[in-house]
């Protein structure tokens, strides 16, 4: 069985080889210089979760820079929007939630 020309062995020599070919190529115009394309991944579950963490930890930063800095934008941080309100609404039953998970397995611990 002769051996495959796919895993040649990387010698220097075979590099310089591969490099000069790729060069005289391009030189001819033959190989087309791909210009990097973003890829958007198909996000899972997590990356998306984590995706909305940054999002949120960034609006409370601007908020808070906002507050800080200048009067205005601390009142329109105060008066806070209906949207809003149910984003903390909804963050503060997920921490009720986590904690109820926690106590749940701390008495199934002890039991």
């Amino acid at each position: 069985m002769p051996p495959s020309p796919y895993n040649k062995p990387i010698t220097k020599f075979n590099q310089m080889k591969k490099k000069k070919v790729r060069e005289a190529k391009k030189a001819l115009g033959v190989v087309k210089v791909h210009k990097k394309v973003k890829v958007e991944l198909v996000s899972s579950k997590r990356t998306k979760k984590n995706q909305r963490k940054m999002e949120h930890k960034q609006r409370c930063l601007m908020q808070q820079a906002a507050g800080s800095s200048n009067p205005k934008g601390a009142e329109q941080s105060a008066g806070t929007t209906d949207v809003a309100m149910e984003d903390i609404a909804k963050a503060a039953k997920r921490e009720q939630a986590k904690l109820a998970k926690k106590a749940r397995k701390a008495n199934k611990m002890e039991s």
